[in-house]
């Protein structure tokens, strides 16, 4: 099971959030997705503007070589959404070049389990309160 699956899951059965409430643009996990046929940039415009309050980015190295991730973590951060990027990477230069385009943000590093666990339980609590959920 990979990162993105493993988050959307968590997502689902661990805080709550129905699947129809999720967009998610790299699988289709029973969340609002991308369809095929679809224009790309026009629904991601449109999810973006009309239906975002969190954007989580799980920045890995593909993340950084996709223009289309960085325009749209791009997007998400210039229209005002909670932004919170997850950085699975092991490559140190991922964290330095988001540090600086990420001022004030907190960052989710997935390097060690300990402070990972710390970090679910706070975008728990940030999913939670955002989106108006009971505490399960």
């Amino acid at each position: 099971m990979d990162i993105v699956e493993s988050l959307i899951k968590y997502l689902k059965h661990g805080i709550g959030v129905r699947g129809q409430d999720i967009f998610c643009t790299s699988k289709n996990l029973g969340t609002r997705t991308v369809e095929p046929g679809e224009k790309l940039y026009d629904k991601l415009q449109d999810e973006l503007s009309n239906n975002t309050k969190i954007f989580i980015a799980v920045i890995s190295d593909n993340y950084m070589q996709s223009k289309i991730c960085l325009m749209e973590l791009g997007a998400a951060w210039g229209l005002g959404c909670d932004v919170i990027p997850m950085i699975v990477s092991k490559n140190t230069d991922i964290f330095s070049e988001f540090k600086d385009l990420l001022a004030g943000i907190l960052m989710i590093t997935f390097t060690d389990v300990k402070i990972a666990s710390s970090y679910l339980n706070k975008l728990k609590n940030k999913v939670v309160d955002m989106l108006e959920l009971q505490d399960c």
